[in-house]
């Protein structure tokens, strides 16, 4: 940890971070607020796309911390990588084989990019999900 914080500050003094860190904060926060202000409009859509073949959805905000993106703690004056949060949407189906499964992840990736300014592969999206698959069993 002490060679992580060394480099930080060499890089930081060599002007190379610190501008690359906040932009990505600042752009992350800002689109964090978009995908907050979203979610109602995504349910929908992730409803209305995926019709009865979608047995639940639901979403939670859930932490996340950045370990490539440090700042200064100002009480510290130490660097502690950047956390914040994201929107993880969570879709569960029933009996579902590999190629549903294939076809379901590709959807809603394509929902996401298609009517957000998110693209879910890229790092630092504030969107994320979960996908569950129930099999249905007789007892």
């Amino acid at each position: 940890m002490k060679l992580q914080e060394e480099l930080v500050s060499i890089k930081n003094k060599m002007g190379l971070t610190e501008s690359d860190a906040s932009d990505f904060i600042e752009k992350y926060e800002k689109d964090l607020k978009l995908a907050k202000k979203l979610i109602p409009q995504l349910i929908k859509l992730i409803k209305d796309n995926f019709g009865d073949d979608l047995y639940k959805i639901d979403y939670r905000i859930k932490g996340v911390a950045f370990g490539s993106t440090w700042i200064k703690n100002e009480k510290t004056g130490s660097s502690q990588s950047y956390s914040s949060e994201k929107v993880l949407f969570t879709l569960e189906f029933i009996n579902k084989n590999y190629a549903e499964k294939r076809e379901i992840r590709h959807k809603f990736f394509n929902i996401i990019e298609s009517f957000t300014p998110f693209n879910i592969a890229v790092y630092g999206c504030p969107i994320d999900v979960d996908f569950f698959n129930y099999t249905r069993e007789e007892f």
